[in-house]
């Protein structure tokens, strides 16, 4: 049983609710206290085991449903009980008489008559007192009975995880298949439209998990990094204390300098959704940097490092539309957004400085200034511009996407999240 709790731990995972280690240890010691062929108390077991977030009980019961259908065995129908004396014909009759009974006891011989009949009592003897329930149950002990109640569980039992992987081996596929076409869809679903609540907490635990994937790839790959040239030096004088054999490699230790980030996001109308999902990214990553500091725009830059640092990051997001130095019902305004950012912003823009622009470039007749951000690229280390319209809208109507690419490092689409994993695994790669 085991097993099969391990598969239905894995497919909670690829649906996208939380279960740790932990708490698949304590669902498997939980079959230990249960009956495991009665499905509400394993059901009860799992749910209480694996699931801590209300919002997470539609997930688990569709797929306890798909893992855990199974059909017990019917139950042994009793033999049919024999005919009443009614339907014989031989109910008792009011004087005590029983035909049937009587025509049989005059057919047999007379030793048989004698042992079938109920002795005589004597005179002055009180009646025989009938025995009671207990004492009946008592009498007639049932040999085996409580070896043969383990095995026969331990049966029903076998029989039961039988019937588990042999019918639920299809339905297990049928999860399984149906948990990568939904996770297929989710990766490549437009985040620039308006999302349902649910696909919107969806895509947010995507990135969630997106995040922690990149930062434990970005840790892995700097600590080999710092893993320098073998030191012969260092490894000869180590080789002392074990008789001149080398067990131990010495090696130059380096120093893997980190970059500095600088998040310039538009939080206009039109790309607001995938703003908040790329502020939510950047923040779980920025320890992977030396700095981070964050800028929203619409008409012009405003700080808000502070307050990503002062709030939690959802109560963060909702602040931002109380901000006075922001603007949300102006027209996005490229040129001056770059021309303040250089005029007012200056020493943050060093060579070891990563900016990362999100926006449609949409500039909405105003002039894109793009000098500006040639002054701001001569000055950092990288430009990345993520732009989260596809490729095909660019350069259409206002866009002046193609004034800006010249002095971009990297100019990536990020309407999806394939594409935004793609965009953060290299920004990490470059940093």
């Amino acid at each position: 049983m085991t097993s099969q709790v391990v598969t239905f731990v894995r497919a909670l995972r690829q649906a996208g609710v939380r279960v740790s280690l932990a708490e698949a240890l304590d669902a498997c010691a939980a079959l230990e206290h249960i009956d495991c062929t009665a499905r509400d108390q394993l059901r009860l077991a799992l749910q209480a085991a694996l699931v801590k977030d209300p919002r997470d009980q539609p997930t688990f019961a569709r797929l306890f449903e798909q893992h855990f259908r199974w059909h017990l065995p019917a139950r042994k129908r009793r033999a049919p009980h024999p005919q009443t004396h009614r339907r014989e014909g031989t109910a008792p009759r009011p004087g005590g008489e029983q035909p049937g009974r009587l025509a049989a006891l005059r057919q047999s011989p007379a030793s048989e008559r004698d042992a079938s009949l109920p002795p005589l009592r004597k005179e002055g003897e009180p009646p025989p007192r009938p025995a009671a329930a207990g004492e009946a149950r008592a009498a007639s002990p049932t040999p085996g009975k409580d070896s043969t109640t383990d095995a026969g569980r331990r049966q029903a039992l076998a029989a039961l995880l039988a019937e588990l992987d042999e019918g639920m081996s299809e339905a297990r596929r049928e999860a399984a298949r149906q948990a990568a076409q939904h996770r297929e869809a989710l990766w490549h679903l437009e985040l620039q439209r308006r999302l349902p609540p649910e696909q919107a907490r969806e895509v947010a635990d995507a990135v969630e998990q997106l995040a922690r994937k990149l930062v434990s790839r970005e840790s892995l790959r700097q600590r080999q990094a710092r893993r320098g040239r073998i030191d012969v030096k260092s490894t000869l004088a180590r080789s002392v204390r074990t008789g001149g054999v080398p067990f131990y490699l010495a090696r130059r230790r380096r120093r893997v300098a980190r970059s500095k980030l600088l998040l310039l996001c538009d939080v206009s109308g039109s790309v607001r959704h995938v703003a908040a999902l790329l502020m939510r990214l950047v923040h779980r990553i920025q320890n992977q940097f030396a700095r981070t500091h964050s800028f929203v725009f619409v008409d012009r830059p405003v700080d808000v490092t502070r307050l990503f640092q002062r709030y939690p990051l959802e109560e963060a997001l909702a602040r931002l539309e109380d901000l006075p130095e922001l603007n949300l019902n102006a027209y996005s305004d490229f040129g001056n957004t770059f021309y303040e950012l250089c005029d007012d912003h200056l020493p943050l823009l060093d060579r070891d400085t990563v900016v990362l622009i999100l926006g449609d470039a949409r500039t909405n007749e105003y002039d894109p200034m793009e000098w500006a951000l040639e002054e701001v690229r001569r000055r950092v280390r990288r430009v990345v511009w993520l732009n989260p319209e596809p490729p095909a809208r660019w350069n259409t109507h206002d866009s002046a996407i193609s004034r800006y690419a010249p002095f971009c490092d990297d100019l990536l689409p990020c309407g999806t999240l394939a594409q935004l994993a793609e965009a953060a695994s290299r920004l990490l790669r470059g940093t």
